[in-house]
């Protein structure tokens, strides 16, 4: 189990860490009567109170500033199972080692309730700047029971307050492979508040695994902030009897007030997380057509972008004829698709394809599905349909493409049922599949944020990704309007630039804006 702690909880902290006096759990208590333990930090401390798994951070002068943060199960029916409303049962503590290193984990178990186990873990790492918070639940009963979301970190009303003089930012970004792809949404991945006048920085976020879809959900309520970090599953989980899952774990900063350093641990952490890894010299960026765009329509704009350093060129997701037969939708697309690189690569690009591995025309039925519509798809879990896969995107890879972009699936909830996996485990495996075909060319996420003249936009785009590079790491595109954009400042272009993914340009353009925007993608002097 210990093997499964696999994220990091970037917690700066001093060494002292003392158990409290013992009572029963009654509700909100002062921590000076609660079983606790106290990490502290730089005019900080990390409060956390074994028996109801509840936790508090407190800022030396200011005081409270989230507290009495609780967790919860969400089930299929709708009703929840809150920790704290639970009877805890057993506490321990131990040494333990694993990727992020070793050190000492604090468990808090409860009794059984609705035919579940559920165990809270704290691990403190010995020699790491961080803690990091997980929660497993075992199903000990004899019927499955259906889960839709487990919040290692629920913020009510007035939770999360004092933040007046604070400086609140986020990092809105969620994982594909080994990509952080940032998010036009209000999930985020970090979300750390900065108070200048004390040197305290905290940062609560959550590193996702690949399995299920983690995100942190927090919003203003006047002053305060409130909301939740919730692990998702998509469609939701039947948990068989004797199954157990583990949340992708919290990690929270709170001893580090330089956000800079806070930054860098956060890309050290994700540098470690295991999944596919990213293979192959990563584009600075490419050009690409809307999704009624056509073969012609690509090589023309190609031609006219290669003579500026953009050098790649991307076939749009809506190039296939028929779903899964792998030929091109004519009028717009020929049914052999090695035309249309051969024509990027004569327009003066390096050509890339946009890809669903997941769905097929054909496939032997004990490892495909087909959903109402007619479609056919892959269990990606089953090592004959990952075979399968690997062979027919091969076929993409001999037709001259030489970067692939995955596309969030279209395969259809009853079909994840059907296959019992989550969305999110669906797209990890079609990551897999494109992968291992691809050999050591790139294999990338599509973009899902589109973003224009915004500079403010962009730099939190480069502030939350910059630091990546450190670690050899890229962020999923943006995409940017080619035709709905003016020649960029000096400014904004600087932004552009420190941003740590590739930058999708979409349409058509004149000279002096593929002029202005491609000198972004020079080499720097001297680089």
């Amino acid at each position: 189990m210990l093997q499964c702690i696999r994220l990091l909880l970037l917690l700066s902290l001093g060494a002292a860490m003392f158990p409290g006096r013992a009572q029963e759990y009654t509700g909100i208590i002062p921590w000076s009567l609660r079983d606790h333990y106290t990490f502290s930090g730089s005019n900080t401390s990390f409060l956390y109170d074994v028996k109801s798994t509840e936790w508090t951070l407190d800022v030396q002068g200011i005081g409270e500033v989230v507290k009495d943060v609780q967790a919860e199960i969400v089930f299929k029916d709708g009703t929840t199972l809150r920790l704290s409303d639970l009877k805890n049962d057993t506490n321990g503590r131990g040494p333990f080692a694993g990727p992020l290193g070793a050190g000492i984990l604090y468990t808090s178990q409860f009794k059984p309730e609705k035919g579940l186990v559920i165990k809270s873990a704290i691990a403190r790492y010995t020699e790491r700047p961080f803690l990091t918070l997980y929660i497993d639940v075992k199903n000990i009963g004899e019927a499955p029971v259906e889960i839709v979301a487990v919040r290692p970190a629920l913020v009510g009303p007035g939770a999360m307050e004092n933040l007046s003089t604070a400086a609140v930012t986020a990092v809105r970004a969620s994982r594909r492979a080994s990509f952080p792809v940032m998010n036009s949404d209000k999930r985020a991945s970090l979300f750390q508040i900065e108070f200048k006048d004390v040197e305290a920085t905290l940062a609560i976020g959550i590193l996702q695994t690949g399995k299920m879809k983690s995100d942190i959900q927090f919003v203003p309520d006047g002053k305060a902030w409130q909301g939740n970090i919730e692990c998702r599953f998509d469609p939701p989980l039947t948990l068989a009897p004797q199954e157990e899952i583990q949340t992708d774990p919290l990690w929270i900063s709170f001893g580090t007030p330089e956000k800079k350093r806070i930054m860098q641990f956060f890309s050290w952490s994700l540098s470690v997380l295991p999944g596919p890894g990213q293979k192959g010299h990563c584009p600075a960026g490419w050009v690409t057509v809307g999704d009624d765009g056509g073969a012609s329509d690509l090589t023309a704009i190609a031609g006219d972008w290669s003579k500026t350093p953009v050098d790649h060129a991307l076939v749009p997701g809506t190039w296939e004829g028929r779903p899964g037969s792998l030929e091109g939708a004519s009028p717009r697309f020929p049914k052999d698709m090695k035309t249309v690189a051969q024509g990027i690569v004569t327009a003066g690009m390096k050509p890339g394809i946009t890809v669903d591995p997941l769905i097929v025309d054909n496939g032997d039925a004990s490892w495909t599905a087909l959903s109402t519509d007619g479609a056919r798809w892959l269990n990606p879990t089953i090592p004959a349909a990952h075979q399968y896969g690997v062979k027919r995107m091969e076929k993409a890879v001999r037709w001259g493409f030489q970067f692939f972009v995955v596309k969030p699936s279209a395969i259809p909830d009853e079909v994840l049922s059907h296959f019992k996996i989550t969305r999110v485990e669906a797209d990890t495996h079609a990551f897999a599949i494109m992968a291992e075909a691809a050999g050591e060319l790139p294999v990338l996420p599509s973009s899902n944020l589109t973003l224009g003249q915004d500079l403010a936009a962009w730099q939190e785009a480069a502030d939350g990704t910059a630091w990546l590079r450190e670690y050899q790491i890229s962020a999923g595109p943006i995409r940017v309007d080619a035709g709905a954009m003016q020649p960029p400042s000096a400014e904004l272009s600087e932004a552009i630039r420190r941003f740590a993914g590739p930058i999708e340009i979409v349409g058509s353009s004149d000279s002096k804006f593929r002029e202005a925007f491609g000198s972004i993608f020079a080499p720097a002097a001297g680089g």
